[in-house]
């Protein structure tokens, strides 16, 4: 699963968006694990990054393995 967030200068999550898996149709428990990855994200901040280079890392996208034996 691919997970996009936006960060503000602070480091805190501004939004978050799903980049795969996507559409209609998914099963519950990707949804599930949707819900979690965003969680995790938002549970972290501040991310400690600094702050003169904020426009390498305003953007972020975050592999999460579905399966906890998968490489994400």
């Amino acid at each position: 699963m691919r997970v996009q967030a936006e960060l503000d200068t602070s480091g805190r999550v501004v939004s978050t968006k799903v980049l795969s898996p996507v559409g209609p149709g998914l099963s519950s428990e990707a949804t599930a694990m949707i819900a979690t990855a965003e969680r995790a994200l938002s549970d972290c901040q501040p991310y400690d990054l600094p702050e003169p280079l904020y426009e390498s890392w305003r953007t972020i996208i975050v592999n999460f393995a579905l399966d906890p034996r998968e490489k994400p």
